[in-house]
């Protein structure tokens, strides 16, 4: 009975063993599929991800286009700038031009002492006679002498 016993138990070991065994390789065998098919996904993946990258986010071309259309606007523009800039820098010229002239003539004013006393009405001239008045070099009677 003895023997019988460990008979049943040696067989019954035996047999929960190569279950064991059955099941691991199993395991393993879909272990090793899955791995094979993640790492063809990951080719796929990465080949799919290169392509949408360089057709339509990356796109050469597009960029290119982009980048000469930046190019001639920021041309256009500073054309422009000095265009303006040069506008402005006559502008100023000839205000300040004006600015000189105006000076000199509210200076000429002051300096009665150079114009002469026959342009002045009332010293040789009547004041009626304005327009025949004489003056130095065809000008008017307030501009001094230069």
């Amino acid at each position: 009975m003895v023997d019988s016993a460990l008979c049943i138990q040696r067989v019954y070991r035996g047999y929960r063993a190569r279950n064991r065994v059955r099941r691991i390789k199993a395991l393993f065998a879909y272990l090793q599929r899955m791995y094979a098919y993640n790492q063809a996904a990951i080719v796929i993946q990465k080949a799919f991800r290169g392509f949408y990258i360089r057709k339509y986010v990356m796109d050469f071309y597009r960029r290119k286009d982009y980048i000469k259309m930046t190019a001639e606007a920021s041309h256009r523009i500073n054309e422009m700038a000095d265009t303006l800039k040069k506008i402005r820098e006559a502008d100023t010229a000839e205000l300040r031009r004006k600015e000189e002239i105006g000076k000199l003539q509210d200076h000429a004013t002051h300096m009665h002492f150079l114009t002469s006393t026959k342009s002045i009405p009332g010293i040789y001239a009547a004041p009626m006679l304005k327009d025949t008045l004489p003056s130095e070099f065809r000008s008017s009677q307030k501009e001094p002498l230069s």
